[in-house]
């Protein structure tokens, strides 16, 4: 309840930490998608799979939400990491503003 009061207030929102893997992106989309939203997601296991023995939690992964109307003014970006989501929001004029959403752990 409390991420959709976030989403109801926003036009743009960035997740870091689902804990999903690449077989539950689609839960991801289709929550945006119920809500009038796009978005783009990462998995942990994006570019390499994990053990048996590593699903039993997932860990990281990070995702951005734009609202639907804004979906002509986006462009995603592939940097080939699981730990990051790029877009780049096409505004007025040849402005252009980079959003990103991290997951940048720490092991201390």
């Amino acid at each position: 309840m409390y991420f959709l009061d976030i989403l109801k207030r926003s036009d743009i929102v960035c997740v870091q930490e689902h804990w999903l893997f690449t077989f539950d992106k689609s839960k991801l989309i289709d929550f945006g998608v119920e809500n009038g939203f796009k978005c783009y997601v990462k998995c942990c296991d994006e570019f390499e799979s994990v053990s048996a023995k590593q699903k039993t939690r997932g860990w990281g992964g990070c995702r951005i939400l734009w609202k639907d109307n804004l979906d002509p003014y986006i462009e995603k970006f592939s940097d080939g990491s699981e730990r990051i989501c790029v877009i780049l929001i096409h505004l007025r004029k040849k402005n252009n503003l980079y959003y990103c959403s991290l997951y940048a752990n720490y092991w201390g």
